[in-house]
């Protein structure tokens, strides 16, 4: 990717349904001397049960209600955009990401002709997926918001059973992250912990340049930074991402404390932005990292007794239903005889309530 600091622009569901949009925001990142645009590969029946319930937010622009399958499945980014996303980020001199939500969605990247693979932080304890992205023996880059220490030890176990180029983002899942929660020692923690891989630092501040330059000059090797045509626009990520000139700004940014940390000159550490070396799951995390955690789900309504193979489960985020099991105990159904301890409905969470 050409510099010692890989820069990303993430476009994810930004473009609005509109394939134009998307043109122009990989215009603006290539623009901008970002080295990456990444965008977001899923399917909405593969992220969260219909029955997910209803989700209300606000931000600078008014107060929203809606269903969260239904507005999931508006964001979704047509596979047979890929091909020619691809080729537009080629011809603008630059790389070409997705974060993949399943196996499956990893398996058509590659097809593709994708070089990497992005999991979000919604996925670190989806250690399958991990699992599944690995094996396709491409460089993976995993977002840690929310996350402890020793989930992400399982993922980097997990990945380097089959190769060690994976990248290790340190992040927030406040959007906006306020600056007191950056924490931005964690990614000294992360290096000190994980030598064989690398680490970075996903942004969700408000502030176009503070975080990230500070993050260059603590070590990260990546900088990824939401990205919009105008702040303005309708969507849930629109209202803290950079808009052009603001990206640019924080491009020249990193740019310039790469410059500082080759000649010698190492930026003051900022004790706010520094924060905690602990990497642990904030206060004002845990809302979010329950409501995107993968867990296993009911495919069909069961009967006690029944057997309950693999075939009956899903894996997705949990939304405003219940607790469910994590991803890590679907082995369990696929290497032993396991039945229902009672009647479980469709689109139910998998407890170990739920099994004999």
């Amino acid at each position: 990717m050409g510099s010692p600091v890989t820069i990303i622009a993430e476009i994810g569901i930004n473009f609005n349904g509109d394939f134009d949009t998307c043109l122009a925001l990989i215009d603006a990142a290539a623009a901008a001397g970002c080295d990456v645009a990444k965008f977001q590969v899923f399917s909405a029946d593969t992220l969260y049960p219909r029955s997910a319930g209803v989700l209300a937010w606000k931000d600078e622009n008014g107060a929203f209600t809606y269903d969260i399958f239904t507005a999931v499945k508006k964001n979704e980014l047509p596979r047979e955009w890929v091909a020619p996303l691809m080729a537009h980020c080629e011809r603008r001199g630059i790389g070409f990401l997705a974060s993949v939500f399943s196996a499956d969605d990893a398996r058509f990247l590659v097809k593709a002709g994708a070089t990497a693979l992005k999991i979000s932080s919604s996925s670190v304890r989806n250690l399958p997926l991990v699992d599944a992205c690995a094996a396709f023996g491409v460089p993976l880059i995993v977002s840690t918001g929310g996350s402890r220490l020793g989930e992400v030890e399982d993922v980097v176990d997990t990945v380097c059973r089959h190769h060690d180029r994976l990248t290790l983002l340190h992040c927030s899942l406040q959007y906006p992250t306020p600056p007191e929660d950056c924490h931005l020692g964690a990614i000294g923690t992360l290096a000190a912990a994980f030598p064989r891989v690398a680490v970075g630092y996903s942004d969700h501040t408000a502030h176009a340049t503070a975080a990230p330059v500070q993050a260059v000059t603590l070590g990260a090797r990546v900088i990824e930074k939401h990205i919009t045509l105008d702040r303005r626009m309708p969507g849930p990520d629109h209202f803290f991402a950079l808009e052009p000139d603001e990206l640019a700004a924080m491009v020249a940014g990193v740019r310039s404390a790469e410059a500082g940390l080759a000649a010698g000159e190492v930026e003051a550490v900022d004790p706010v932005l520094f924060g905690s070396s602990a990497k642990r799951v904030e206060e004002g995390e845990r809302y979010l990292r329950d409501f995107v955690a993968n867990q296993i789900f009911v495919r069909r309504a069961i009967a006690k007794g029944d057997i309950i193979t693999t075939e009956d489960l899903l894996v997705l985020r949990r939304g405003e239903k219940g607790a469910g099991l994590a991803p890590k105990y679907l082995s369990l159904f696929a290497g032993y005889t396991v039945r229902a301890a009672r009647d479980i409905e469709a689109e139910a969470p998998m407890d170990w309530g739920c099994i004999l």
